[in-house]
């Protein structure tokens, strides 16, 4: 009887730990310890760097241009980007190297010129060179919305319409973030942006989406803040900043509580699942960014699909600070 050969490890380099080291990424890299092997481990703070690499048996290192010159590794997972900051992205551009890019950092890239223009740079390399550069995109990967792209091939049809709702104030990242996932379920850009800003006694402010499909109709998807701005520094954000997804479809209704929660209903059927023992966001990510890397054909989003949201949420930013 013959052995199934084992797929060959993917050897990964990781740029910085972070606070969502143990919580995320460290757990989804153990569930990958067959497919991964973690050659050398840097972080600003070598001791941490050091205790890391000492689990996986790997190097620890300090710098960021020792880990990227590296020929035994075949990708980085930038996981944090310490006190580089923004900076990162100019070193990541002199590699070609794939990476897996953390939500964190790209919002950073956003707020500066010259770090954009890194991160453009980085994607027409990617694309020229066919080199894999992944961003943390969680929304896309959440268990809920694997488990309604599921639902709508199989029962509920397809998407007609999308109301996101943020409970908090309206910041550019979390606007950006629910673009992409709509544009990802639409599997297309938006075609219009049209937005309502605060009035005198309304304080939700709605960001309107319009979108072609290839079925040549036209389809709505809306965005929605309701509260004022807040202090993201506070304790309670988190819970403020939770949101609802309700996504009508042309035989049913599903909506989204959280990345793991979702009801749905189809004609007499009515079910809530709770999807918490399914695979992390980021273990999937992570997994489909090891398999991009090994040569398999997994689409997965680039960071066009990034560049293209963020302009996205500008334009609406734009009209609600002129219509304000």
């Amino acid at each position: 009887m013959l052995e199934r050969s084992r797929p060959r490890l993917v050897n990964l380099g990781i740029i910085g730990l972070g606070g969502r080291w143990e919580s995320d990424f460290q757990p989804a890299l153990e569930k990958l310890r067959d497919r991964v092997a973690i050659r050398v481990i840097q972080d600003c703070v070598l001791q941490r760097a050091d205790t890391a690499s000492k689990h996986y048996q790997s190097v620890a290192s300090s710098g960021v241009m020792s880990v990227l010159s590296r020929c035994d590794i075949d990708a980085v997972l930038v996981l944090d980007s310490g006190w580089y900051q923004s900076g990162l992205l100019a070193m990541l551009g002199r590699t070609e190297k794939p990476a897996f890019l953390p939500i964190e950092l790209l919002a950073l890239a956003h707020q500066e010129f010259a770090p954009h223009n890194d991160l453009v740079a980085i994607h027409e390399n990617a694309r020229e060179t066919g080199r894999a550069v992944f961003p943390e995109l969680t929304e896309r990967y959440s268990p809920a919305t694997w488990r309604l792209q599921e639902l709508t091939a199989t029962k509920l049809g397809a998407i007609k319409g999308l109301d996101v709702v943020h409970h908090g104030g309206l910041e550019h990242d979390d606007l950006t973030a629910s673009i992409d996932w709509c544009c990802h379920l639409f599997g297309c850009l938006p075609t219009a942006v049209m937005v309502q800003p605060y009035t005198s006694d309304q304080i939700d402010r709605e960001v309107k989406l319009m979108f072609e499909t290839q079925e040549a109709t036209l389809k709505q998807a809306r965005i929605r803040f309701l509260g004022k701005d807040i202090d993201r520094s506070m304790e309670s954000v988190q819970s403020l900043e939770t949101s609802t997804r309700t996504v009508t479809c042309d035989k049913g209704r599903a909506t989204l509580t959280g990345p793991t929660q979702i009801f749905w209903e189809c004609q007499t059927t009515e079910k809530f699942e709770d999807l918490s023992a399914e695979r992390t966001n980021v273990e999937v990510m992570l997994d489909h960014f090891c398999r991009r890397v090994s040569g398999g054909l997994i689409p997965v989003p680039d960071l066009g699909d990034v560049l293209n949201a963020w302009q996205v949420a500008k334009t609406a930013m734009t009209k609600l600070r002129t219509k304000s």
